[in-house]
């Protein structure tokens, strides 16, 4: 969790919040649970290392999240302990600017595991911040990478850049949805019986490459009831009808 001000603050607490144990380690964030002169909180996405220390946000300050995020993480709440209900002082919406007290923030929809995730443009005191946000190009909507890349936001002064996945030289590179999709196809074709897939139904873009892997040797998906909740909770047609069609999740991959 980071500050951003017109005159000079200092960082506030982060931690790994999908460790619990981490989250109870980190003491309380009084600067965001009692300042009047804190303006609102920005959630990139619903991953809880980003939104776990929500609870320590006073009640008065607003939250501003993109509006599938709202939903996924309110109907995650009965199935999960990463889920949870935040009412909304504002939905981030791709590329429309958003006017909180002297700042304008910008989302831009990026590619991530999450479901409606961000990066954000901060403009504020003649200045302004690109945040990336947690973000790939490995993904199902990697073109939203690549039209970050070509078309970059201009006159940016300071680029704060999530590290997520650092490889170090000569690592292995990870697996891209598609190249995840084949090999289940491949596995699942030679496959007798049921095969079962255990991932995180808040993962949209792995639910769209399980069910496109199934269908391919002819199999039919079926996905549990939190991950129907999620599907449908993004409001995206293709995913809430995933394994009712033959051509679902067309509208999303």
């Amino acid at each position: 969790m980071a500050e951003v001000s017109t005159r000079h603050r200092c960082h506030l607490p982060a931690a790994d919040a999908g460790d619990s144990i981490a989250l109870r380690s980190v003491s309380r964030c009084e600067s965001v649970s009692g300042d009047p002169s804190i303006l609102g909180v920005i959630l990139s996405h619903g991953h809880p290392d980003h939104y776990g220390l929500i609870g320590e946000v006073h009640g008065s300050i607003p939250r501003y999240l993109g509006e599938a995020t709202q939903r996924i993480l309110a109907e995650a709440e009965f199935f999960s302990p990463f889920g949870v209900s935040i009412p909304p002082g504002g939905f981030l919406v791709d590329r429309q600017p958003l006017e909180i007290g002297p700042f304008r923030v910008t989302p831009y929809l990026v590619d991530h595991s999450a479901f409606d995730s961000y990066a954000l443009m901060v403009e504020g005191g003649g200045r302004r911040l690109f945040y990336s946000g947690d973000l790939r190009a490995h993904g199902r909507k990697g073109a939203l990478f690549e039209q970050l890349l070509s078309t970059p936001p201009k006159g940016v002064d300071v680029l704060l850049l999530e590290g997520t996945n650092l490889r170090s030289h000569g690592s292995k590179a990870g697996l891209s949805e598609s190249r995840i999709e084949t090999e289940c196809v491949e596995a699942w074709a030679g496959t007798k019986g049921i095969a079962l897939a255990c991932y995180s139904p808040q993962n949209t873009d792995r639910l769209v490459t399980l069910s496109r892997a199934a269908r391919r040797p002819g199999r039919v998906f079926v996905m549990d009831l939190y991950a129907a909740t999620i599907a449908r909770a993004t409001g995206r047609r293709g995913l809430s009808t995933i394994g009712s069609s033959p051509a679902d999740g067309a509208d999303w991959a």
